[in-house]
């Protein structure tokens, strides 16, 4: 299957394990970046959205490794807001590109200016985004 890059709150380990629903010690992991896009806020959300930006970089994760039924529950994770489209990536450590299935906009979201912060979403959503998972609820 073909990898996947991520860029928001599924770069932590712990939100993917939840939404896979299962250990992740078999998926191989690199960090990678995007060029000409951006992270961008989401009006009323704590999640970003790939937006096209001259000049912009994204920085993630790749993920090989996933399953026809990890994709499936990425997909019902993701919702109707998104839809997946290949784009190139750079990994961080060897500077190789490879292309990746991206979650991007379905048409529905607003965006804001500047870029989402995952550390900062770390620090002051993560807790509450994870009881929303594990409880059951798409974030």
């Amino acid at each position: 299957m073909q990898p996947y890059f991520f860029y928001g709150t599924l770069q932590d380990a712990e939100i993917l394990r939840a939404v896979l629903r299962r250990p992740i010690g078999n998926l191989a992991v690199f960090d990678a970046v995007v060029s000409g896009y951006r992270a961008a806020p989401i009006h009323g959300q704590h999640y970003p959205l790939l937006v096209e930006e001259r000049g912009a970089v994204t920085e993630g994760v790749l993920v090989h490794g996933l399953s026809r039924g990890d994709v499936d529950r990425l997909d019902w994770f993701e919702g109707k807001e998104y839809r997946t489209a290949p784009l190139d990536v750079l990994l961080v450590d060897d500077k190789r590109a490879v292309t990746a299935l991206v979650y991007v906009s379905a048409g529905r979201l607003r965006t804001l200016p500047g870029s989402w912060s995952f550390p900062e979403w770390q620090k002051r959503h993560k807790r509450a985004f994870l009881a929303r998972i594990k409880s059951g609820l798409t974030a």
